[in-house]
Formats: structure tokens, sequence, C-alpha cells
């Protein structure tokens, strides 16, 4: 028993007419950007989650007070495309009786290029020093030296929003 056409997934077209089944190419079409839809969603939550209200609580939920400049170094990571670097400051500071100790500069702790920029963030802070900081009052043992937004971040929901509106 033999067809006179075989099924076929994909279209191809022949004189003015196409072969391979409508629904199926459907489908395909519907997976395909499902699974770009999937991942903007995924991107959008990780940035927003991560990045973006982090800074936020930063700039909104977080005490002032004032610490004592344990240590300072230049934090190193390592990667296929070389190092990258971070200011590591390490802060005592007393919060209702209680001494904290950690190691801080901003909240988002990322890398980056550019050890000359780095020392000089480092330079700005004097081992003994006392300065101000931030920290949160749900969990004093997270703190940070310096507030706002980073421009990063935003610009990085560029990335998970185009994949959103393909």
């Amino acid at each position: 028993y033999t067809l006179s056409r075989s099924f076929r997934v994909y279209q191809k077209k022949r004189g003015n007419r196409r072969t391979g089944s409508r629904a199926l190419g459907s489908l395909g079409e519907l997976v395909f950007f499902g699974l770009f839809f999937l991942a903007g969603c995924v991107g959008l939550v990780l940035i927003v989650a991560t990045m973006l209200i982090p800074e936020w609580r930063v700039n909104h939920e977080l005490v002032e007070t004032t610490f004592l400049v344990r240590g300072k170094e230049i934090g190193r990571n390592g990667g296929d495309d070389g190092d990258v670097y971070r200011p590591e400051i390490q802060i005592e500071y007393e919060i209702v009786g209680k001494k904290y100790v950690t190691t801080t500069y901003d909240i988002t702790g990322t890398y980056s290029g550019g050890r000359a920029d780095k020392q000089a963030i480092l330079n700005q802070f004097d081992i003994g020093g006392k300065y101000v900081c931030w920290y949160d009052p749900t969990d004093p043992n997270v703190a940070v030296l310096v507030r706002g937004y980073s421009l990063f971040g935003w610009l990085m929901l560029a990335l998970p929003v185009t994949f959103l509106l393909v």
C-alpha cells in the first residue's frame, strides 16, 4: 500500500501550491515564539529581582549609620575573557549595641573591568576612618557604602523586553 503523496512536516513550494501540514507549521511557530516569550519573562524577572529591586531598596528602605574601615582590597574574579574586579571594603558598625563586621561596597556586588577604577574607589577610604553607610533594618548584616541607581541595570532591561516583543 503506497501513498501517492508522503506526509511532510516542512512546506516545500511546488509551483503555485504548497505541501505539508499547515497546522503543524503553526504549532512550530507557536513553540518557537513561545520560547522567545519565556526567555524574555525569565530574563526580566532575573534582572528586576537581582538588580533593580535591591537598588530601589538601598535608596528607600536602608537606614544610615556610621562605620569604621577595618580593611580594603580589590576583589578579583578570573574568567575566560580575563579578570574582572570590584572594590571590597571590610567595615565595622554598631546597631543597637551589637557590632557587625562585613565586606561590602554596593548592593549588587558585580565585578567589572578596570582595576584602576576600583583602586580609585578604595583610595577614597582610609583604614581606621569613619564614614557613612546604610544597613538593612530587616538584616543588619547587609550594608552598603554607596547608594543610587546604575545605568547598567536599566540598560539590561532592553534585552528581555526585546525577547518579549519578538
